[in-house]
């Protein structure tokens, strides 16, 4: 029995991050202390933090991360 719940374990663990591996990345508009946008990206497949300096930049980052060609 225990071996089953071990496998049934693992096997969640392993399903969990397939989950968090096909999410959209995360973005936010953010201010620094002299009041200059940046924006903070997310990317889960990483699981890194990137930071750029204009909305154009991460529309770039997103086309080249995640709408490459085969």
């Amino acid at each position: 029995m225990k071996i089953v719940q071990n496998a049934n374990h693992i096997i969640n663990n392993f399903l969990s991050k397939l989950v968090v591996k096909r999410s959209e990345p995360k973005i936010w508009q953010k201010h620094d202390p002299k009041g200059n946008i940046y924006w903070l990206v997310f990317d889960p497949f990483t699981s890194s933090y990137s930071y750029f300096s204009s909305e154009q930049e991460v529309r770039i980052w997103i086309e080249k991360r995640y709408h490459r060609c085969p």
